[in-house]
């Protein structure tokens, strides 16, 4: 049997059976065939749509210009697709539209002129590519916060840190005990401003503060000394530390700083060793140095730091 014979039954059963919407339209673009996926697709019973111009499955504002184009069409008809780089919507019997693709077949019979349209629904496929789009998006702007966020902390964190360790090393040549404070008071504000912008950094990246913050922190403090004293401190810190709340680390950081510069000023020290220790309901500082010791009377030595110092200890309890 060939292809030129085959039953019209056989060929009612391969149009019913395919996967996309087949619509069939004659020479004045009346629909005279139309399979079982058009009627899912567009929500006719196919006797409703037989004989319905093609445009009755457009939305109502592409009518007017499908008539043109069909026209257009049928002067010069070949196989074509239609809808790849185009914005094509095709029309349910409810009102609802979606977006699709169209093949179109010219066909002739009897001397009559046809077009089959083969239309496939493509909302799943646009709506993965809009996904993969807004994932791409979202990929494109994290990597900007995170720029954002390494700029912030490479430069902007690094210069107020090393401003705060000028003002620190600066105190003890201000002999009125009012500026003395009032610099004490700039150096504590330095550090809000370093917390409010790692915040901030936080917030860029979409990142929860590091569980190693108190530790990092010091450890960067630590470190900072090491040009002042002329030999890097050294540190022992326990692993503990690291579970410290975040109010507790706000008052220890600064303490070890300030310890270590009155450390600096005063030990003639060659070898500071800084301990952090954390219990069950408390973390301990030690700040020990092999130098000269304190020759006189801790009020005079000490002035606003270690007052600041004790109460930061007061404030934690």
């Amino acid at each position: 049997m060939s292809e030129r014979n085959l039953p019209d039954a056989v060929a009612r059963i391969i149009v019913e059976s395919a996967p996309d919407a087949l619509v069939m339209v004659d020479d004045e673009g009346r629909i005279v065939l139309a399979n079982r996926q058009a009627e899912l697709m567009f929500g006719y019973d196919r006797n409703e749509m037989l004989l319905r111009p093609i445009e009755t499955l457009l939305p109502d504002d592409r009518r007017e210009d499908h008539e043109r184009d069909r026209a257009e069409y049928l002067a010069a008809p070949r196989v074509r697709a239609m809808g790849v780089a185009q914005n094509l919507r095709g029309r349910m019997g409810s009102g609802d539209t979606f977006p699709i693709e169209v093949s179109l077949s010219p066909i002739e019979s009897d001397g009559q002129r046809f077009v089959l349209a083969a239309v496939r629904n493509v909302s799943e496929r646009q709506q993965a590519q809009e996904e993969l789009a807004e994932a791409r998006r979202r990929s494109l702007l994290l990597e900007d916060r995170e720029r954002v966020g390494r700029d912030l902390h490479d430069t902007v964190i690094q210069e107020l840190f090393a401003t705060g360790m000028q003002l620190q090393a600066a105190k003890p040549s201000i002999a009125e005990p009012a500026a003395a404070e009032r610099v004490g008071d700039a150096i504590d504000s330095i550090d809000r401003t370093i917390k409010q912008i790692r915040e901030t950094i936080f917030g860029l990246t979409g990142l929860a503060p590091s569980g190693h913050a108190a530790r990092d922190k010091i450890e960067a403090v630590v470190q900072s000394f090491t040009d002042v004293l002329g030999f890097t401190p050294g540190l022992e810190i326990d692993d503990d530390v690291d579970a410290v709340s975040g109010a507790v680390t706000e008052h220890l950081v600064p303490t070890v700083r300030e310890a270590l510069a009155n450390a600096a000023r005063h030990a003639r020290a060659s070898e500071v060793v800084v301990s952090v220790m954390a219990g069950d309901d408390s973390v301990r500082l030690r700040v020990v140095d092999d130098g000269i010791g304190i020759l006189g009377p801790t009020q005079r030595l000490g002035g606003y730091g270690l007052r600041n110092m004790q109460e930061r200890a007061e404030a934690l309890g």
